[in-house]
């Protein structure tokens, strides 16, 4: 009885362990995308924080006030929560993930 015991104890901590690693190859899949994502967008539209600095300076000039990269990047993610709310996007998500990096990228600095 205790030598079954000790055998499904083992199982249970390699199919623990496998899960794990298939799970951390789902979170680099999900990883690898927004880093594609991400090189895309700096194509196209530049580098983001310079971008948003920028929204950050018109917005200034609209409404005569000043948001930090920071506080955009929340916007910007109640943005895509919101539209996620109404239909389920994986883009909206990735987005989401993207502009968290570029907030903590900017608090950084």
């Amino acid at each position: 009885m205790e030598a079954h015991y000790y055998h499904l104890k083992i199982k249970l901590i390699i199919n623990d362990k496998l899960t794990q690693i298939i799970n951390m190859d789902n979170y680099t899949e999900i990883l690898k995308q927004c880093i594609k994502i991400a090189e895309e967008r700096q194509e196209q539209y530049g580098e983001a924080t310079k971008s948003l600095e920028l929204c950050s300076d018109i917005l200034e000039k609209i409404f005569d006030i000043k948001l930090s990269v920071n506080q955009i990047c929340k916007v910007l993610i109640a943005l895509k929560f919101s539209r996620q709310s109404n239909s389920h996007k994986d883009d909206n998500l990735l987005d989401i993930i993207n502009y968290l990096a570029i907030s903590l990228y900017d608090s950084r600095k």
